[in-house]
């Protein structure tokens, strides 16, 4: 039998397991000098996220970070994922903001992965809806606030169009990190 950690989905992804920090606690985690910096005002090349439910991270293809790559920091507590190509443990990650869903995140770099956002972690733990009727291409996420952001169909996979990653603005100042707990 499988455990919790050994889960393995189709789409390459596994359990990211319980090492994984919560992403609040991952945004705003300071340098090797303490101290913390946004990610400037340069756009990545992603112009569309996979919107995935059976994902439990966010990922990005190195590729997409290349122009912001000074940016990528190492994870403290790195997940272990499944993927067609066996194991992969992803030590890399990025602090990007995504205006469509007003919401920041921290994707896992990796290599020859799709650019995925992870459905069941913003309806679960950041309130956000998901809505797609039957027989339709007209599918949408409710953010938290209300507002409806309409996704794209393809593949009969869901996607979301965007402008760009932006920066992500801490929010915690470096004195008030929380203390990390295993």
């Amino acid at each position: 039998g499988q455990n919790e950690d050994s889960l393995t989905h189709d789409d390459g992804c596994n359990e990211a397991g319980p090492q994984e920090l919560p992403i609040e606690a991952r945004l705003n985690l300071p340098d090797s000098d303490g101290v913390i910096t946004a990610v400037p005002a340069i756009a990545s090349l992603v112009d569309e996220w996979l919107m995935d439910t059976a994902c439990p991270a966010d990922l990005i293809d190195r590729a997409y970070v290349a122009d912001i790559s000074r940016h990528v920091r190492e994870n403290p507590s790195p997940p272990t994922f499944a993927t067609a190509n066996g194991r992969t443990k992803s030590s890399q990650e990025i602090p990007i903001h995504i205006p469509e869903l007003d919401c920041d995140a921290a994707p896992h770099v990796l290599e020859n992965t799709p650019n995925v956002l992870t459905i069941g972690y913003r309806v679960v733990v950041e309130g956000y809806g998901f809505y797609w009727p039957p027989y339709s291409l007209a599918l949408i996420i409710v953010r938290p606030d209300g507002v409806e952001v309409k996704l794209s169909v393809k593949g009969y996979c869901p996607y979301l169009k965007t402008k760009g990653v932006v920066p992500a603005v801490p929010v915690i100042p470096v004195d008030e990190q929380p203390k990390f707990v295993k």
